[in-house]
């Protein structure tokens, strides 16, 4: 098994090698586009982090860091990629160990039903439903 990197892209270079994968993430969105989402990473609103091997490209994940009346919180708005086996465990401990050195008290993510499960495992609880219309 191939070893898996995961780290934060300051250089969007990257973009257009991921823009299909950022779409595809946001196409059930009400509030987000692949255009919406890079205009958030050039203005630092959003972070965005990568998991790579030899395999090549096997995650794109986005973050952000809002600020809540009992601290600040780092989120993964946008998680995609193949095989989260290989690279979940890594890609969480690397995020939340830099959403310690930003300050942040909650680690959080809005997932599909289907992660909750993987997520428990790894200490994550579900606290919320998240219910959304178009107005």
């Amino acid at each position: 098994m191939d070893d898996v990197t995961v780290g934060r892209v300051l250089d969007l270079s990257i973009w257009p090698s991921i823009e299909g994968r950022i779409a595809a993430a946001c196409a059930g969105s009400l509030t987000m586009s692949a255009d919406t989402v890079h205009a958030d990473l050039i203005d630092g609103r959003k972070q965005l982090w990568v998991a790579v091997s030899g395999k090549g490209l096997e995650a794109v994940v986005v973050t952000e860091i809002t600020q809540h009346g009992k601290g600040r919180a780092a989120s993964i708005c946008i998680c995609t990629g193949d095989d989260r086996t290989r690279w979940i465990d890594k890609g969480l401990a690397v995020i939340g160990q830099w959403a310690k050195e930003q300050g942040c008290a909650v680690f959080r993510l809005v997932a599909r039903p289907g992660w909750r499960r993987d997520l428990a495992k790894r200490g994550f609880r579900h606290t919320h439903d998240l219910l959304e219309v178009g107005l």
